[in-house]
């Protein structure tokens, strides 16, 4: 059986790579989706310009076969996020993707955006906010085509007893979650945590 680990590239855009602290990492996992990677990519843009210094991007293309290489690095190429990278790697599935990017990844905090998923707003003024959290969950707004079919509230989560919220028929969107980095791999239940965000 091959490590789909064992062939991964790295290509990083934009030269001046920022050395100041990067508040987000956004990794988005990206399997044949040449259909809906642009949109999800132009998405980011509603994060303000004098905060992109703070945001990493890291797109993981997990084998693709069609055209979603091409169309992230004409996207890397163009935007004003210097902390942006395409990492490439063998087929392992969107967990593996996901995990792939975590290693690498340098933000304190991690949003992981699927690659049929939009960003809305810009997240950073509410991870200044919050800044003592452990995981912000964010509204999700479902659309078809184009409409609006309905709204996914985050679920409340007992502060006594967070992982029975967490846990419970899969109340959350991987795309709605940002987790801080360290808490992601020290939290007592984190397997668990991680199994059904399919980390």
């Amino acid at each position: 059986m091959t490590d789909p680990e064992c062939n991964l590239h790295a290509r990083r855009f934009n030269a001046d790579v920022g050395s100041g602290p990067v508040t987000l990492s956004v990794i988005t996992p990206v399997y044949n989706a040449q259909s809906t990677i642009a949109r999800t990519l132009r998405s980011l843009d509603v994060i303000a310009e004098d905060r992109r210094n703070g945001v990493e991007v890291l797109v993981v293309d997990d084998g693709s076969t069609d055209q979603s290489t091409e169309i992230i690095t004409h996207w890397l190429n163009d935007r004003s996020f210097v902390n942006s990278r395409l990492l490439r790697k063998d087929n392992g599935g969107s967990a593996s993707a996901r995990n792939t990017g975590l290693r690498t990844a340098r933000g304190r905090w991690i949003l992981f955006l699927d690659a049929d998923d939009e960003l809305s707003a810009d997240p950073l003024p509410h991870l200044k906010r919050h800044d003592s959290a452990t995981a912000l969950c964010f509204s999700a707004s479902m659309c078809r085509h184009g409409k609006h079919v309905r709204h996914r509230r985050p679920p409340r989560i007992d502060p006594g007893d967070p992982m029975n919220t967490w846990t419970a028929g899969n109340p959350l969107l991987p795309s709605t979650v940002v987790l801080r980095r360290n808490a992601i791999r020290s939290e007592e239940h984190t397997s668990e945590l991680q199994s059904h965000l399919n980390l």
